[in-house]
């Protein structure tokens, strides 16, 4: 019996023991909370005043484990009234002073402490505030909480606690525990099954990142009457991540495009979506597309696949269906902010806007020269309608973007359509330019439309009346070759890399051309000296001496056309004909923007660019970016490609462009996370860093494109094609090579890092020539 009696006592003495580290533990968590509080109220508080001691200590015993404080109905009612006198409050000061005040009547008020957190910078405190506030509503509604489950919010005295969960949940949503959040969510709507604080759409989102595909398939059927697109457009989404494309899903896709036509275009392009704060919105109308795609483009951009469906499934669709002039215009007025913003110059420019033929469909080409030198500052192929918003789009954008990569508002802008004078005339005023009507154009611009790639059909050729012209003295050359540009099949959309057919003479003439999605045949090669016999610019009809082909190859498709009109053909060096191929190849990487290949880079290796998409796909693949916080840094060191600190910042999370961006200045990350959300990258345009993004194909450079397919390099999927540059204050410039494989080691480390639980990790890259030592570490 004594040995049993020992045995309890150890027993009961080890459980005391217990306790009393639990409340100590409770007690420095306590303190520290209380500090916290403290504090900002100090902060917060104009005046300068401090906490005073006796709020202070009831403050202590009110939110201590074991504290337990009875509240009167008077004092319940004084707290009440200094709450509310804290929401009129002019400044955050005295909010805080109204906030402490209210909690020394009734330390267990919910709003207060709810107010409190949503103050709080640091989440520890916020998180401590807020669970508090529930314990508190848990104690206080034990009987609602049991009898009235499901129409809670309907009693008014329950919305406190309501709140409080509400922005707990959404805590949790904002610091990455998305496991946490839905689970409060859950509980409210549990409680609250008409969801009078419309969590079911944060709740949906939160189902799509966790990919959680099952319940969100079963929230969508608990609320089947919400014909808002927050539920039944990203229904869409969770039937082609279960389902892939189907005819039944593009249909759906039309009747939601119907109800809202400015989504799709939102989603595509996200420059066009609003940030601004919108308090209430007309279903259908931009202001709802803008709400939706703030909250739910990173759940379209983050699944495989999604974009490019979306792009390729509204192809169709009529234009009313998929965006509207509120777009553009919306489009235009951001870059109007933008330009005022531009230092402005002494130069003059010339605007020219051609259709590129008596085709509409076919396109149009806009080129802005400057004229003194003749220098082109922009040139941009379009399909939309020409008009004067098109034009106005596209001079704004010469400006902020211009091909010598130094923006700048010009003094005046020529150009000789009077009708487009007219309309642009005091929008350009008011940007302190002039804007004047000529009738001299610049000569680079003959040149320009003449290379232009023109698409469509060869033109049917009598072969009689080639033989019936005058044979001429001179030689001319031919030659086809693929085109660093994409365009899209007109019955598929799916993407082409063009042939480009050119017949020039020696006088440094094009005389005339052919663009197509397939290599010439020997009808396309008629038609193309065809035209140059019989239109020739500034000319009359005639045949040459001589044509001069480059190899053996393309002498077998010209040799017999040759010779049924009576003319040589050559094989022989044409110097004329690689000038032109290699300016036109100049003219589309201005066109199409963004970075030069990087197979084409000084002293790049397919090696090099190898390792860079492999590293690229495994950080798509490893998902990380889905779960990084957006003001997460990673500190990296390797000294054997690139000597100092670095410092890495992971993009995408705010629907964004998915990639990396590395600086050597640690101030650089102030101005970045200052800058918009949605564009993490815009404030990295003040600083030098390097950079590399996931994006379509389209934006990759076809020359990368085929270098992948022919190399079998990794790409992760349709919207995961790796684009590599440098950022230098607002303006890009190619890598170079060492910069390229310091980005590969850098992205393969950074992956590795976030994937470990460990502050500071040392990897071992391999790189096609070497493994090198890269440390990263982070908070």
């Amino acid at each position: 019996m004594a040995r049993k009696k020992n045995v309890g006592q150890k027993r009961a003495k080890k459980v005391r023991e217990r306790k009393k580290k639990k409340q100590e533990k409770a007690r420095q968590e306590h303190a520290r909370v209380l500090a916290g509080i403290v504090k900002l109220i100090n902060e917060a508080d104009s005046d300068g005043l401090q906490i005073s001691v006796s709020v202070e200590n009831v403050m202590a015993k009110a939110l201590s484990p074991e504290g337990d404080v009875t509240v009167d109905e008077a004092a319940e009612a004084e707290a009440d009234e200094l709450f509310d006198e804290a929401m009129e409050a002019p400044t955050t000061g005295t909010c805080c002073r109204l906030l402490e005040a209210a909690l020394a009547k009734n330390p267990r008020h919910i709003d207060a402490l709810v107010e409190l957190a949503q103050l709080c910078k640091d989440d520890n405190t916020a998180f401590y505030f807020l669970s508090r506030a529930i314990e508190f509503g848990e104690e206080d509604l034990e009987d609602e909480l049991r009898n009235n489950m499901g129409d809670f919010w309907g009693l008014l005295h329950t919305r406190p606690f309501m709140r409080a969960k509400q922005d707990i949940s959404e805590r949790y949503y904002e610091t990455g525990d998305l496991l946490n959040a839905a689970s409060e969510m859950e509980e409210m709507l549990q409680l609250n099954s008409l969801d009078n604080q419309g969590m079911r759409w944060t709740l949906m989102e939160v189902y799509c990142r966790m990919d959680r595909l099952d319940d969100a398939e079963q929230l969508l059927q608990r609320y089947p009457d919400d014909c808002f697109p927050f539920m039944q457009f990203t229904a869409l989404l969770v039937r082609f991540r279960k389902e892939g494309d189907t005819p039944e899903l593009r249909t759906s896709l039309r009747e939601q495009a119907n109800r809202n036509p400015h989504i799709v275009p939102r989603l595509l392009d996200p420059s066009l979506i609003s940030y601004e704060p919108v308090a209430l919105f007309v279903p259908g109308s931009p202001d709802e597309a803008d709400l939706y795609c703030q909250q739910f483009l990173f759940v379209w951009k983050s699944t495989p696949g999604a974009i490019t469906w979306l792009r390729q499934a509204t192809r169709d669709l009529p234009s009313s269906e998929v965006g509207s002039d509120k777009d553009v215009k919306k489009k235009i007025q951001k870059l109007r902010a933008k330009v005022k913003k531009l230092d402005s110059c002494t130069e003059t420019w010339f605007c020219d806007a051609k259709l590129l033929s008596e085709q509409e469909d076919d396109g149009w080409l806009l080129t802005v020269v400057e004229e003194s030198t003749e220098t082109v500052i922009y040139l941009e192929p379009g399909e939309d309608p020409l008009g004067a918003d098109t034009v106005l789009d596209g001079l704004l954008n010469s400006m902020l973007a211009p091909h010598d990569e130094k923006p700048r508002k010009p003094a005046a802008i020529e150009l000789t359509d009077a009708g487009l004078h007219r309309s642009l005339k005091k929008r350009f005023e008011r940007l302190g330019i002039a804007l004047n009507v000529t009738d001299e154009r610049p000569a680079v611009l003959d040149f320009i439309e003449r290379s232009a790639p023109v698409p469509g059909l060869p033109v049917q050729i009598d072969i009689n009346d080639l033989r019936d012209t005058l044979v001429s003295s001179a030689t001319w050359e031919i030659d086809w070759r693929q085109i660093d540009q994409w365009l899209p099949d007109e019955e598929t959309g799916e993407l082409m890399q063009p042939w480009m057919i050119l017949v020039a003479d020696r006088e440094d003439l094009v005389l005339s051309q052919q663009l197509l999605l397939t290599p010439p045949d020997s009808n396309t090669i008629l038609s193309v000296i065809g035209e140059a016999i019989l239109n020739p610019p500034g000319g009359t009809p005639s045949r040459p001496a001589t044509i001069w082909v480059p190899s053996a190859e393309h002498h077998l498709d010209v040799k017999p056309v040759a010779d049924d009109i009576g003319v040589e053909c050559v094989v022989g060096q044409c110097q004329l004909i690689d000038q032109m191929f290699e300016s036109l190849s100049q003219h589309m990487d201005e066109a199409v923007g963004g970075p030069p290949a990087l197979v084409s880079l000084p002293n790049v290796t397919p090696d090099m660019v190898g390792d860079f998409y492999e590293a690229a796909a495994d950080f798509y693949k490893s998902r990380v970016w889905t779960s990084t916080h957006p003001e997460s840094v990673v500190e990296i060191q390797c000294s054997e490609l690139i000597h100092g600190r670095w410092y890495a910042v992971i993009t995408g999370q705010m629907g964004q462009e998915i990639g990396i961006i590395l600086f050597d200045d640690p101030e650089a990350l102030e101005s970045v996370f200052a800058s918009d959300p949605s564009d993490l990258g815009a404030g990295a345009k003040q600083r030098h860093g390097i950079s590399f993004s996931l994006n379509e194909q389209s934006f990759v450079n076809p020359r990368d494109v085929a270098a992948a397919e022919q190399f079998g390099w990794s790409v992760a999927g349709p919207e995961a094609w790796p684009m590599g540059f440098f950022i230098a204050d607002s303006d890009f410039r190619p890598l170079t090579a060492v910069e390229l494989q310091f980005l590969a080691a850098a992205t393969r480390s950074v992956t590795k890092q976030l994937q470990s639980q460990e502050k500071s990790l040392m990897t071992s890259v391999p790189l096609y020539d070497r493994i090198v030592q890269v440390l990263t570490s982070r908070e």
